[in-house]
């Protein structure tokens, strides 16, 4: 007895039809499911600040928050007005939640941070760590950030403008250029 062959046998031709749509579901759960996300109705009414928003329909809702509310984020502490791109959020939190309660033993440096990494990350610049190095011949060049090698073989290499903002309005087109990364090392 093969029950993989039993199911798509017997199971598999039954398919469950939204009769509001006709959109065609593997199995009745995921029709519930996109009823329930598509079309239940009810008053639904957007509950961000300043937005008088409303619908009928929760699909609409969550696609209005989505494209509309979700890109940024208001911080919610008390007497902090700012507002920043929701997936770094809880990098600027973390200003508000922690103390900088992580200090550098550097001689005569003694700067305090929020965490570990920004501590590991701060005194690589003491260490002179040198993360990327430039594999163009007789360059030599290092430094710790990705981008800024980045920007350094966009420019002294590849002869570009310092800015891709620049280089659009000259029309330059990346296309008959090298891949930046091929000379990282």
């Amino acid at each position: 007895f093969n029950l993989k062959k039993h199911y798509k046998i017997e199971h598999e031709k039954v398919s469950t039809i939204c009769k509001e749509c006709e959109r065609k579901f593997p199995n009745s759960a995921r029709l519930r499911k996109h009823i329930y996300l598509t079309h239940e109705f009810g008053d639904y009414h957007c509950d961000h600040d300043g937005c008088d928003f409303s619908s009928t329909c929760r699909l609409e809702l969550f696609n209005h928050k989505s494209a509309k509310h979700l890109l940024l984020k208001k911080c919610e502490f008390n007497g902090c007005d700012v507002v920043v791109p929701r997936n770094n959020y809880h990098v600027h939190k973390k200003i508000h939640q922690k103390s900088r309660s992580f200090q550098c033993s550097w001689p005569d440096c003694g700067k305090n941070l929020y965490d570990a990494k920004s501590l590991k990350d701060h005194v690589r610049i003491h260490l002179n760590f040198k993360r990327y190095r430039c594999k163009w011949p007789d360059c030599g060049y290092a430094c710790e950030q990705r981008t800024n090698m980045i920007t350094h073989i966009r420019i002294k290499h590849f002869k570009l403008p310092h800015t891709k903002k620049r280089q659009l309005e000259l029309n330059i087109s990346m296309d008959s250029y090298p891949n930046p990364n091929e000379y990282i090392e």
